[in-house]
């Protein structure tokens, strides 16, 4: 049985390797494979492909079009985790980590709460409703600004002009 985990490891190197990514964590071969050929085809796209990377406003799109079918928030949520440092940009290993998340677990609460303390620059538990926004803006661009406003004003019901983890999670989730 160790023999296997063992040739498991090194298939998961060679593939990593192959692909460029730090690791495969724990997707087949297949998959990366399947992952890595859409992620350089949206490169390619884009116009990016020899920087190997993708506009992060773009994600939503680009997992429509891998038949990714989730809900708007599921999509605002992994666009948020794949550029948790709010660059504009994502690679292929932050996007081959979290979907590989999503697939194992469904946990989407770890990665809000990444992108929550990448928004939280004071570290005061809390983001301005300004802030969620301008995330919402930017995650989908055909939202109107009622819209906009309609979410945030049930996500901070008590006016406060914060938002703090469990609403933003509540926000993002419904």
């Amino acid at each position: 049985m160790a023999y296997k985990l063992e040739v498991y490891t090194e298939k998961s190197l060679i593939m990593a390797m192959i692909v460029n990514v730090d690791e495969t964590y724990g997707l087949s071969e297949d998959k990366v494979r399947d992952f890595k050929e859409a992620f350089d085809y949206f490169a390619d796209e884009e116009g990016t492909y020899y920087e190997q990377t993708l506009a992060t406003k773009n994600i939503c799109q680009h997992l429509l079009d891998m038949g990714y079918e989730a809900s708007q928030a599921e999509l605002v949520q992994f666009r948020l985790a794949c550029d948790a440092t709010a660059t504009g940009k994502y690679g292929f290993d932050g996007f081959l980590k979290y979907i590989s998340k999503i697939l194992k677990t469904g946990d989407m609460e770890s990665i809000l709460k990444e992108a929550f303390r990448i928004f939280d620059k004071d570290g005061t538990g809390t983001i301005t409703t300004e802030v969620v926004a301008n995330i919402m803006r930017e995650a989908d661009s055909t939202m109107t600004e009622d819209e906009i406003q309609a979410i945030i004003d049930e996500a901070d019901a008590d006016g406060s002009g914060e938002v703090d983890f469990d609403e933003f999670m509540e926000m993002m989730c419904g």
